[in-house]
């Protein structure tokens, strides 16, 4: 403590830097500060260097995916400023490491839902069964919603107008609020109509994963809630969506993320094509519907991709938890929530 500074002050200032943490996840920060002082103490270290950063990184590199690290890096970096006023955002070496860590590495993704597949999960489920994913599936879609804000929207949040839903999402990830509206039509149902059957009815069993399960897709458990918004950026971007539209849809500030989207984008890569070839033939807006995402895997040959839409026909067996609704929010259960950041 600086012998110019009263303790009182001292002792405010200590206070004030703690607040800093993010409340949402400030018992993850917590964790991995503690994780560090334990690995500390057990070391016999007592002071903060950068080859200590380095050294604890590599420890924890052994059970987490390069992609799992650099969070872990970044809440250490904040917990040490707060609680100790400790910056070590200086040690470059740091930073060197885990960017050199990810070379090369792919992270896993949620799967996507095709156009083709939610028409069909949205036309042939039986309501009686599926009528809360269809309305999940819809406001996941029309606003490429993140699992917490699903289960954090409540009904007013909701404006009914008539034939357009007004949506609002007051608390997002990046603390901006966002809105988004669903129109009675696409997909071939009437959303809207679904959306007030379900308010009626409101079911109380619905485990998300039965979507993927009812299509008959592989592996239903890697049908995420944040495959809601993955598959809403693919369907804007493969519809000819630019990076602006992109990033306002889904409330990004970075173009980095944006652009992975228009990459993996068929469309685009067709586009890209043609460029390269000089060929007018493929024409992109009619191998949209198709809906071809890089990420998920496919046996078809090429003029069965480009000729004709297709899901997997290999039955899953539903693996997916209970989920419970209460009378004021889209509440997909404690399991579905726990993790959804």
């Amino acid at each position: 403590m600086c012998e110019n500074v009263p303790e009182e002050i001292a002792k405010k200032g200590k206070e004030l830097r703690r607040n800093l943490l993010p409340l949402k996840s400030k018992n993850a920060y917590e964790k991995v500060y503690v994780s560090f002082q334990d690995w500390k103490n057990k070391n016999r270290i007592n002071e903060v260097t950068e080859d200590v950063i380095l050294a604890f990184l590599d420890m924890r590199s052994q059970k987490l995916s390069p992609c799992s690290l650099w969070p872990r890096y970044s809440m250490l970096k904040a917990t040490l400023k707060a609680k100790e006023n400790i910056d070590i955002e200086k040690f470059g070496a740091v930073v060197s490491y885990i960017k050199k860590l990810n070379v090369g590495y792919r992270g896993k993704k949620s799967n996507v839902l095709t156009r083709e597949e939610i028409k069909t999960f949205l036309q042939e489920a039986d309501d009686g069964e599926y009528l809360f994913e269809k309305v999940a599936l819809i406001f996941g879609i029309a606003g490429a919603c993140r699992k917490a804000e699903l289960c954090a929207m409540r009904f007013d949040d909701i404006q009914n107008c008539g034939n357009v839903l007004n949506i609002v999402i007051p608390d997002s990830k990046t603390h901006k609020e966002r809105r988004f509206s669903v129109v009675n039509e696409g997909f071939g149902v009437t959303t809207i109509d679904l959306y007030r059957r379900y308010v009626a009815l409101r079911p109380t069993n619905s485990p998300l994963s039965k979507i993927a399960t009812f299509l008959k897709l592989e592996n239903p458990a890697k049908y995420t809630g944040h495959s809601f918004r993955r598959s809403s950026a693919t369907l804007l971007v493969n519809a000819g969506g630019d990076i602006t539209s992109l990033k306002r849809h889904r409330g990004w500030e970075s173009t980095k993320v944006a652009e992975s989207y228009i990459q993996e984008s068929f469309r685009e890569r067709v586009k890209i094509a043609q460029t390269v070839f000089g060929d007018e033939k493929l024409a992109p807006n009619e191998l949209v519907d198709n809906e071809i995402v890089m990420d998920k895997p496919t046996n078809l040959s090429y003029s069965e991709a480009c000729g004709s839409s297709s899901s997997s026909s290999s039955t899953s067996k539903n693996t997916a938890q209970n989920v419970y609704f209460n009378n004021c929010t889209f509440n997909f259960g404690d399991n579905y929530c726990k993790d959804s950041k």
